[in-house]
Order: C-alpha cells, then sequence, then structure tokens
C-alpha cells in the first residue's frame, strides 16, 4: 500500500526494476539489484492514516484480498518480486522476518540457510517473554479434567522450542500445530493455502479431543480471529491484546469484529470461564 504513493510513473519505474530483478533467484540478490537504484519520494504525512483504512477493507482471504486491492496498481512485477506467499529462502518478507526473529544461528538450524539480509547474533526470539503462566495451564488443567489443549500458530516447530522453553511440554506433541506441521500436510494432501486463517491448523490441533462441544481458540492477531470465524459454531474467541504492540487498536479491533471473549492475556481467561459457568 505504502507504494501506491509513488504515483503511477513512479510505480511503472518500480515494477519495471522488480521485474528486471526476477532473474536473481535469491530474495537477497533481488533486493540488493534494486537497492539504490531508484530515487522516488513518498509523502509520509497521512500515510498512518492511509494504512488504517486500507486493513479495514481487507477481509479473512488475507493475501488475496491485498491482491484484489492493489495488484492493478502495483504491477506483478513488484508482487512477484517480494513472493508474499513464498517460504524462507523464496520470499523477502520471509527471510527477513526469520533471520530477524531467529537470529543467525537459530535460522541456520532451523532452515539450513545462511543468513543472507542480515546477521545478528541474537534474534528477537531470545527477547520475547513467555506470557502463559504455569498456574494458567494447571487451572485449565482442573477446568476440563485433562490437558486438554493445544496450539494452532505460524511459528516455525524450532523457534518455538526456544521461545518457550519448558512450557511447551505442558502441550500434548499431538495437538501442536506449527507451521512446518501444516507445510508437511499441504505437501502430503496436495493442496495449498491451508496457513492460517484458514481453519486447518485449528482443527487439526483439536482433532484428538473430539468429540468437542464448543471448544476456545485464543489469539491475539486478526488471523488468529478469522480462523476461529472459519471454523464455525465449533469454536468461540477470545481475542488477548495486552502484549501486542499497539494493544489499544487490538482491543477495539476485537470489540468492534463482536469476539466472543475480549481479555488482556490468557492468564485472565480462567477466571472469566469460571464465571460464565456459574451464571450457566
Amino acid at each position: 500500500r505504502i507504494l501506491v504513493e509513488a504515483g503511477p510513473e513512479g510505480l511503472k519505474e518500480i515494477n519495471r526494476m522488480a521485474t528486471e530483478s526476477l532473474k536473481f533467484q535469491k530474495p537477497s540478490d533481488r533486493f540488493n539489484f534494486i537497492e539504490g537504484k531508484l530515487d522516488i519520494p513518498i509523502k509520509l504525512d497521512g500515510l498512518y492514516e492511509k494504512l488504517e483504512q486500507f486493513a479495514s477493507r481487507l477481509d479473512s482471504t488475507g493475501i488475496e484480498s491485498v491482491n484484489r486491492e492493489l495488484l492493478e496498481t502495483v504491477g506483478t512485477g513488484v508482487t512477484e518480486t517480494i513472493n508474499f506467499r513464498g517460504e524462507v529462502g523464496e520470499s523477502m518478507l520471509s527471510t527477513l522476518f526469520e533471520e530477524l526473529f531467529g537470529g543467525k544461528k537459530l535460522f541456520t538450524e532451523t532452515f539450513g540457510l545462511l543468513p543472507s539480509f542480515v546477521e545478528v547474533e541474537n534474534g528477537i526470539v531470545g527477547e520475547e517473554e513467555i506470557v502463559i503462566l504455569e498456574s494458567t495451564i494447571d487451572l485449565f488443567e482442573e477446568l476440563y479434567g485433562a490437558p486438554r489443549f493445544g496450539i494452532a500458530s505460524g511459528s516455525m516447530a524450532n523457534t518455538a522450542r526456544h521461545a518457550l522453553g519448558d512450557i511447551l511440554y505442558r502441550f500434548p506433541k499431538q495437538s501442536q500445530i506449527w507451521h512446518d506441521v501444516v507445510d508437511a500436510a499441504m505437501d502430503e494432501l496436495g493442496k495449498q493455502g491451508l496457513h492460517k486463517p484458514n481453519k486447518f491448523p485449528l482443527m487439526k490441533a483439536a482433532e484428538s479431543y473430539r468429540p468437542i462441544k464448543q471448544g476456545l481458540y485464543v489469539g491475539d492477531t486478526m488471523a488468529d480471529y478469522y480462523t476461529a470465524k472459519n471454523a464455525g459454531n465449533e469454536f468461540i474467541f477470545a481475542g488477548v491484546y495486552e502484549c501486542v504492540h499497539v494493544a489499544e487498536a487490538a482491543m477495539n479491533a476485537f470489540l468492534d469484529r463482536g469476539s466472543d471473549i475480549v481479555a488482556p492475556t490468557v492468564n485472565d481467561l480462567p477466571m472469566i470461564i469460571l464465571y460464565a459457568r456459574e451464571q450457566q
């Protein structure tokens, strides 16, 4: 959306350069080819509001809705160069994010690649705090009589192990559905597009607990919200917002969309569930 501010002539030049960069396979090589070759001013005044307005028009189809809004204007060269849906080593965004998130050692360990955009020793993953408390997991087990919970996440399994540490082992292994687990399922089934907001990761995480009268899915993004919506009446959604960078905006977004529960963190949910049971 930011590129739209470059105007028709600027976009034409950006798209031309992006198309030329496609002769390079590695995303970092495509980036290096383009870097420094364009001098196109983009006004920053009012840009945040424009991005908010744009985001409000998107729907549960995610990248598809972005393409519907922008593809004709921005051009296919740009989208193919960035390669939004591509995996690490293919997509500029996926590769750069994972390099920053994991740091050099964890990135190489997880993907079998050396960093190509940045080399940071300690990634963002090392700075993340574990939100859910052991005592919260204990309360959930008491409420449901067993560890009847799982994980449906867009994170890679290896980086999640580093981020969550020992607390990860409180979640039954068969109910941990990570990004790479979904990738493997797509290869096996011969299907694409099974990542969130598709309901597949959520339904797979809940598979061993069937029959389910009604499940609760907890998340802090709009992708999580739409994942629960796509699962139908089998799940209700709890939007948690306190640990998001734009906490107030996240809270308001969950409220505006009529989320079943909106709470600061997952640690508030056992008491909310207990209260709801008492009111029945």
